[in-house]
């Protein structure tokens, strides 16, 4: 698992003496693979021909493994930045998942206004069509 990886570099980085800020750089990659390997949980099937027993212990077991390296983030950004550390980068975290969630309605109103817009024009357009076939139709019959 790539989250334990990390969490293991940024142990070494403590114990090679590296500047705080290298250690954060790392653990703020550590917290995105973090994120993203819990989304991709939520939203992952577990492998086929399990019974749903089988696959709810393996989400069951996936979600313990990302629980305790976040502990162990935890533990190591409160010992090279203190607690504060973490309480602010809960807070950033927190609002740039609710600016992430806005953009992402923004781009879905966006693509529905889109979409609206070219069925009135298809609509319209059809419409048009129509009433030039029924003036032609007239004039020819």
């Amino acid at each position: 698992m790539a989250i334990i990886e990390t969490i293991g570099a940024i142990t070494t980085a403590i114990e090679g003496g590296k500047a705080v800020a290298e250690v954060l750089g790392k653990a703020a990659e550590a917290l995105k693979q973090l994120d993203e390997e819990k989304a991709s949980m939520m939203h992952k099937e577990a492998s086929g021909g399990m019974s749903s027993d089988a696959k709810a212990m393996e989400r069951l077991l996936k979600k313990k493994e990302l629980e305790q390296a976040e502990k162990d983030l935890y533990n190591v950004i409160v010992s090279v930045a203190g607690f504060s550390t973490w309480q602010e980068l809960q807070k950033m975290r927190s609002e740039q998942r609710a600016a992430d969630k806005r953009a992402a309605r923004e781009l879905m109103a966006k693509r529905e206004r889109k979409r609206d817009m070219a069925l009135s024009i298809l609509i319209a357009g059809g419409g048009t069509l129509s009433i030039t076939i029924i003036i032609l139709l007239m004039f020819v019959f």
